[in-house]
This record gives structure tokens, C-alpha cells and sequence, in this order.
């Protein structure tokens, strides 16, 4: 205890008398005491070579004194910061500084340096600032917390309760952090708001699963599930995430269900997010091109596109919906199943360039869409047709 109160003693910013009257709660040496080891003895006042760090110093060169503290600690620069335990104690004291500034700067220090640390003591002391009324200070209490791994997931419910944030740079930072955190605590609690009545709300916990990764595993039924939400940016949000779960087939096979959905809206998002997924998938998304509705080949054949060439060995079931494109609903969307079937061909790679006479014939169709759609096709495979005939020689 007293080797704590030494070291103190000879490494805490000065606070002079005025400075502890017009902020006794924050600088007062009883309360820097008790943070580093319950003591309330008396500390000195700052040294010269300390006095960056003051009140009177200003906003901006204490918030600059902090990184260049965590800096010159963290290479070595003993006579600018002394060791990183020396300077980590000084930066956490503008932790309560009362500029927002000067706050956001000492949390994204100690993150920087903690690898240095490696002290939980520092994550209990940057987890209050998760509630600062300064959004961007909040930020960087997620971002410091998720710099120091597992010792920063017992605050990890902190950091989930800012996907919920008013400001959309916190929610942003909550996401980023959950997903360095990996931890299933944070999954769990992100996956409170997934059914959060405002949308920016559900796509930022969508966002954070995505950044988590196959650590949220476990939701991902939740997540694809709200590919049927209302709000557009909340079904773009689990398109992007899907693909960062891993080969999920499960989802896969929940997505490939969403293709005969009623609703465009539904199945437009669902074939973009079948692009993450190859075969078996594949087979059963080509499955469905047996489907009466044309509206639902359209989305299968969109789907088939974005799987690219992991779906090329169905080259042969989309050239064929070239030449049917009967089916009941409007005439418009039966013209539109050539055109979609033309541009998906061009996506299935050297296995499609038999296919090209078919294509060829859709240059004579009376529709300006599908023949617009078979020049760019036929312009695509020629070009990979030249491209694997150089290859070959």
C-alpha cells in the first residue's frame, strides 16, 4: 500500500489550490487516491515538467499531452512519458477532465496503449465514460474498451446499450467494438435489439452480428428472419451481415425460402445475400426456375446470378429460360425473365459460352430491355471467350 501511495506521490498531474476548489470532485488527491489503491493520503502538487496536464494548460494541449504520453510510452521515450504504467496513471485523470475533449483523447490513449498494460483496473475506469453526455467521448470509451480484449468484457453490456444511441457515430462504434469484444455476452445483449422499434436500432445490432461473426452464430436465424423487415436499411444491414457468418446453411436454406416470398421487397434482398453461399445451395436455388410465378424466377435468377460461377454447372437450366418465358402474371414480367436470364448467364464463367447462339437470338426480340440485356451478356462472354482462348495458347 505504501509503495502505491509512493508512486503517486512522485507521478500524478499537479493540482494546485485553485484547481481543487473549482474541482474538488475531480482532481482532489483523495479521490485520485482511490483509484489507484484505496488511499487517502495527501498528494503533492504537479511538478513543472507536469504541468501539460493542468487546467491551465488548456483543452486542447491536454488533450494533446495525452497521445503524446501513450506515444512516447509506448516507444520507449522514458525522459517524454516515462514507462507506460507512469503515463497510463497521469492520462487516467482526464478521464474526468471537464472538457469532452480532453475526455474522448485520455480513453482512446489508454486503448492505444494497453497492450502495454494489460490492467483491468484501466477498463473500470474508461467504462463510466460509456454514459458520457459527449457522443463522441462514448465512442471512444467502446472503442478503448474493445483495444483491451477479454478484460473488457465485463463492460461489454455497456457497449451493446450504445447500439440504441441517438447519435449514429456511437452506434458505429458499439458495432466496431462488439466485433473486436467477440464477446457471446455482447451477442446476446445486441440480440435485445434486434427487435427495437426504431430501424436504425435493428440494423446497427444486425451490423454488430455481422462484425462478430460466426461468435453470434447462434442468432443467426433472428437476423435472417428481418430480411421480412419493413424498413429497407434494416434488410440491406442483414444482406451484408449474412455473408460474414461463415457457410451457415442454415441460413442458406432460410434465404433460398424467402425467394418465393409475395413480396419484392423480401426476395430482392435474399438473392443478393444467396451470392455468400455455392453448392448445394445452388442446386436448390435452380430448383425453383420450375416455379409458375415468373415475379419468383426473376428473383431466382438474380439469385443464381449473384452466386457468379458457383452456380455455372445450372448454365444450361438459365439458357433454357431464355427461349420459355411463358408463365401467368403481366406481359411485362415475362420479358423481363429473358432479360434477367440473359445478364445471369454472362455471370456463370467459360461454362456458359456454348449458350452464346441462344443468347445471340434475343438481339431480335421485341423488347428494347432484353435486347439491351444481350448485348452486354454476349459483349461479357466474348470478352472471357478471347480471354481463355489467349490462356490456352
Amino acid at each position: 500500500q505504501d509503495a502505491k501511495v509512493q508512486l503517486c506521490q512522485a507521478l500524478l498531474p499537479p493540482v494546485s489550490h485553485c484547481q481543487a476548489d473549482r474541482f474538488p470532485h475531480e482532481n482532489s488527491p483523495r479521490v485520485a487516491g482511490s483509484h489507484f489503491g484505496g488511499t487517502s493520503t495527501a498528494l503533492p502538487v504537479f511538478s513543472k515538467d507536469q504541468a501539460d496536464l493542468s487546467v491551465h494548460a488548456g483543452p486542447r494541449n491536454r488533450s494533446e499531452a495525452a497521445f503524446a504520453l501513450s506515444s512516447a510510452a509506448l516507444h520507449g521515450n522514458s525522459d517524454a512519458g516515462g514507462s507506460p504504467l507512469h503515463a497510463a496513471i497521469k492520462i487516467s485523470f482526464l478521464l474526468k477532465d471537464f472538457d469532452p475533449v480532453v475526455r474522448e483523447s485520455a480513453a482512446r490513449s489508454l486503448g492505444q496503449m494497453y497492450a502495454a498494460l494489460q490492467n483491468q483496473r484501466y477498463a473500470a475506469l474508461v467504462a463510466p465514460l460509456l454514459r458520457d453526455p459527449h457522443g463522441a467521448t462514448r465512442a471512444a470509451a467502446a472503442w478503448a474498451l474493445a483495444q483491451m480484449g477479454q478484460d473488457g468484457w465485463p463492460y461489454v453490456v455497456g457497449v451493446a446499450s450504445l447500439l440504441k444511441d441517438s447519435e449514429a457515430e456511437v452506434r458505429q462504434a458499439a458495432v466496431l467494438a462488439l466485433g473486436e469484444l467477440r464477446c457471446p455476452q455482447g451477442a446476446d445483449q445486441a440480440a435485445v435489439y434486434l427487435r427495437h422499434p426504431l430501424p436504425e436500432v435493428r440494423a446497427a445490432a444486425i451490423a454488430a452480428f455481422g462484425e462478430m461473426g460466426m461468435a453470434s452464430a447462434a442468432h443467426v436465424p433472428l437476423v435472417v428472419e428481418l430480411l421480412q423487415d419493413r424498413a429497407p436499411e434494416v434488410r440491406a444491414a442483414v444482406v451484408e451481415a449474412l455473408p460474414r457468418f461463415g457457410p451457415d446453411e442454415g441460413a442458406a436454406y432460410i434465404l433460398v425460402g424467402l425467394l418465393v416470398h409475395a413480396e419484392p421487397e423480401v426476395r430482392d434482398p435474399a438473392a443478393k445475400a444467396l451470392g455468400a453461399f455455392g453448392e448445394p445451395i445452388a442446386t436448390e436455388v435452380a430448383g425453383l426456375l420450375a416455379h409458375r410465378s415468373a415475379a419468383i424466377r426473376i428473383s431466382v435468377l438474380a439469385a443464381l446470378g449473384h452466386m457468379g460461377e458457383a452456380a455455372s454447372q445450372h448454365a444450361a437450366v438459365i439458357a433454357d429460360e431464355l427461349e420459355y418465358p411463358c408463365g401467368p402474371g403481366a406481359r411485362e414480367d415475362r420479358w423481363r425473365v429473358r432479360a434477367t436470364a440473359a445478364r445471369t448467364l454472362a455471370q456463370m464463367g467459360v461454362v456458359a459460352l456454348p449458350h452464346m447462339p441462344r443468347l445471340a437470338m434475343l438481339l431480335k426480340d421485341r423488347e428494347p430491355g432484353v435486347r439491351a440485356s444481350a448485348i452486354t451478356s454476349l459483349t461479357t462472354m466474348l470478352v472471357r471467350a478471347r480471354a481463355s482462348q489467349a490462356a490456352r495458347m
